[in-house]
């Protein structure tokens, strides 16, 4: 019901007071400018934020809210993947990025690689930028995207992933 959600939403901002200042400086220069830029200066232009149509004009606030974050983990996503390339070509590891998905990749790699390209994958991710919330890096492993399972790096145990057709 429309109570609540106004009252969760009420109750939200309250708790995160800065959020509600991020949005308002967001608007308030997306309105100014026309566009809003990713943390890398890639812009988005929205004209349709000066608007009369008040559904075109809300829809282009949520994109002016929206871009500078998801925009930015668009942008670092390519860099990692540009980084990675370069690393595993340079070094010639049986490695290949296949796919990319929002905030994802998903890589071939020959069983024998493995610890290798993951501890490079790690590296080249999580050291794409320096930022103050550190970015950190999930890593699965399986024999098909269906099957992966997380591993927890912090263990130290060995990786002993399941036999993969890709590479081999």
């Amino acid at each position: 019901p429309l109570p609540e959600a106004a009252d969760y939403i009420k109750r939200y901002f309250e708790r995160l007071p800065r959020v509600r200042s991020y949005v308002e400086q967001t608007l308030n220069n997306a309105r100014e400018h026309g566009y809003v830029t990713t943390m890398y200066g890639r812009r988005r232009y929205l004209p349709e934020l000066n608007g009369p149509d008040g559904g075109a004009r809300a829809q282009a606030e949520r994109i002016a809210i929206n871009t500078p974050v998801q925009g930015t983990a668009a942008d670092l996503i390519k860099l990692a993947m540009v980084r990675l390339h370069a690393v595993l070509a340079h070094r010639q590891l049986p490695a290949r990025i296949v796919l990319q998905v929002h905030d994802e990749l998903l890589l071939e790699v020959q069983n024998a690689s493995l610890e290798t390209v993951m501890e490079v994958l790690s590296r080249e991710m999580e050291g794409v930028a320096r930022m103050r919330v550190p970015l950190r890096v999930e890593l699965k492993i399986g024999p098909n995207w269906g099957e992966l399972q997380p591993i927890n790096r912090t263990e130290g145990r060995q990786l002993q992933p399941q036999r993969s057709e890709a590479l081999e």
